[in-house]
């Protein structure tokens, strides 16, 4: 499906998604609230909307930009399974973030020792740390990657698919390299391997993970947009079941 098909297909969903979003937003803000659960969520939940918003940006006009969405709706992924797990276990999601970004930083003083390139930096660290940061870095295997987060978020299938596909687009691999290129007689060309499956794809996983992190962040902060996320909800799958109408073979 081109641009102008779907956005004239979803516009007044996506109109009705964004009051949404900006009626979630100007609640949050109306109470704010300073535990450590709720500063991460509001964070996390900021992150995504403006994720979301790029998104859409990126595909509202042209195919040219899916494979730069495919790696911001990647991002967003990432951050919806935090989101989802300090939604049911606030106190263990906060001790594995604080837990992985004392091994990031430990990771950054191991390579300022281990790399003559980083010399300069050597000054930010007492003789005395060395032996315990070393020690530290025994720890690493305690961090907590995202399919970790996927699974404590109980979202699992979101990993598979579609975030390790859109990790495999996202890196340079020979996958990444070859959709770039094709031979045609004896010309190399190079070539967007976007295809109408692939913008579509992106464009229902992006409203997918928003609308997740909506309902999401209306259990954590109990503001008042159940409603509006039931009417969205319904909204959706009535577009999705008028598309299934239309192409019962796909």
């Amino acid at each position: 499906m081109i641009p102008q098909q779907i956005f004239v297909k979803y516009n007044s969903f996506i109109d009705d998604l964004n009051a949404t979003i900006g009626k979630a937003q100007s609640l949050l803000a109306q109470n704010p609230r300073k535990k450590t659960k709720y500063l991460f969520s509001y964070s996390i939940f900021f992150k995504i909307i403006y994720g979301y918003k790029a998104i859409i940006q990126l595909l509202k006009n042209t195919e040219d930009f899916v494979i730069e969405a495919n790696n911001i709706l990647r991002s967003i992924v990432e951050s919806l399974f935090v989101l989802k797990y300090l939604s049911t276990n606030p106190c263990d999601a906060i001790k594995r973030l604080e837990k992985n970004y004392e091994i990031y930083q430990n990771k950054r003083k191991v390579d300022i020792l281990k790399h003559p390139d980083l010399k300069d930096l050597r000054i930010y660290i007492k003789d005395e740390e060395i032996e315990e940061i070393f020690e530290k870095k025994k720890e690493n295997h305690k961090e907590t990657g995202i399919k970790k987060w996927s699974n404590l978020s109980h979202l699992s299938r979101m990993y598979h698919l579609p975030y390790d596909t859109l990790s495999v687009e996202s890196h340079t691999n020979l996958k990444s390299i070859s959709d770039r290129i094709q031979k045609i007689d004896d010309r190399i060309e190079f070539i967007r391997p976007d295809s109408p499956e692939d913008y579509d794809r992106c464009f229902i996983t992006t409203i997918i993970v928003i609308m997740i992190s909506l309902e999401t962040i209306e259990n954590i902060f109990k503001i008042d947009i159940k409603k509006d996320i039931e009417t969205i909800d319904k909204e959706f799958l009535e577009i999705q079941r008028d598309n299934s109408n239309a192409n019962p073979n796909q």
